[in-house]
Formats: C-alpha cells, structure tokens, sequence
C-alpha cells in the first residue's frame, strides 16, 4: 500500500469486515467510465488532484472494536434513496470493494485527475521527503490525493454507489459514500454520507 495512502485505510478493514489483499484484476471499462466522470473536476490553474493507483474504501472512524454491523446500519439509513433497497446496494457494494483492485483509468490532468500508477507522490511522505508543502511547492498544479473505491452501478434502478476519500493537507480532508443517478452518459448525485473528516 502506498505510503500517502495509508491516511486512507480501509474503512472496512478496520472493521474487520472484508479482506484488505490487493487483487491484480485492474478495474473494466465500464468501471472506468464511471470513475472518470466521477473524478473530472475543474481546478484553479489546470490543477489535478493525484489519484491512488488502488482501490481503498478509506479510514476508519471511532472505535475499531465498534460493529460493522452497526456502521451498515447508519449508511443504510442515510442514504435515503427513494425506490431502492438500500440494505442490498450497501451490501453489494461491500462485495465489489472485498479486495483491492489496481485501477486501469488513464490519468486525464487536463480533466483534473493524475492517476498516480508510478507511486512517484510517495516519496513526499516517507522520512525525509517533506511531507505537503515540498508536495505542493514541487508541483504546484496538485490540488490533494484521492482515494476510491470500485463503483458499484445498480442497472436496473440506475443508481451508482462509489466511495471517494480527498485529503488535502494533514488536516483537511474527508471521505463520502455517494450515491449517483446514472444513465450511462452522466452522474448526478443523489446523496452522499459522509464515513470521515480529518
């Protein structure tokens, strides 16, 4: 696991829920399809934000002895998504995202996104690297690190689920579950629930 990245560990590892393993399947295209539209973004200055180059689900929050059970329970009654079984979306999503998966999404800076398959970012935050503001001033155009999930798209009722954690400094950051409306073209968020703040 990358060393920036382990601001996000898996929410769900520390859960005790799903297996934290790396797969080596990369993500397919219809994934990508959805990961790009979710991360293209505009940033002042042609900025990007650098993308983990593997799926994560992000940190844990409270107690680690806390049930994932109970966890379940409040994403399940936040996401408040008229028409659609919650409880299996949730538990389907947690099914895709068991293992870590390599993404296989070209980076796009000019839609404001670098995936970072290199792990050359990293460098910044092991010993002696300067941590965020070498990061910063030896690119000025990074906006923060990202960290997704695999998306999960309900066909049938159009909706997308994807985690989506940002981290823009040691104290700024935040990871969301979100719920988009899908149509193959575009997404169009519905709700999201927040699962961390930094």
């Amino acid at each position: 696991m990358a060393r920036w990245a382990l601001a996000f560990m898996a929410w769900v590892c520390l859960l005790g829920a799903t297996s934290c393993k790396q797969a080596t399947e990369p993500t397919g295209d219809g994934d990508n399809r959805i990961l790009a539209l979710a991360l293209t973004r505009t940033y002042g200055g042609d900025g990007y934000t650098v993308v983990h180059p593997v799926t994560e689900l992000g940190p844990g929050h409270g107690h680690p002895s806390d049930s994932f059970s109970r966890r379940r329970q409040r994403v399940i009654e936040q996401l408040q998504i008229p028409e659609v079984d919650a409880a299996s979306l949730v538990d389907a999503f947690i099914a895709k995202n068991r293992q870590s998966v390599r993404l296989s999404l070209p980076s796009a800076p000019e839609d404001g996104y670098l995936v970072d398959y290199d792990e050359e970012y990293d460098r910044y935050f092991e010993t002696g690297g300067g941590g965020w503001d070498r990061l910063y001033a030896e690119n000025p155009r990074v906006r923060g690190l990202t960290s997704v999930s695999l998306p999960l798209w309900d066909r049938e009722s159009g909706v997308v689920l994807l985690y989506v954690g940002t981290l823009h400094d040691g104290r700024d950051g935040g990871g969301d579950l979100i719920a988009y409306q899908y149509d193959g073209q575009r997404l169009k968020t519905i709700t999201r629930v927040n699962l961390w703040v930094n």
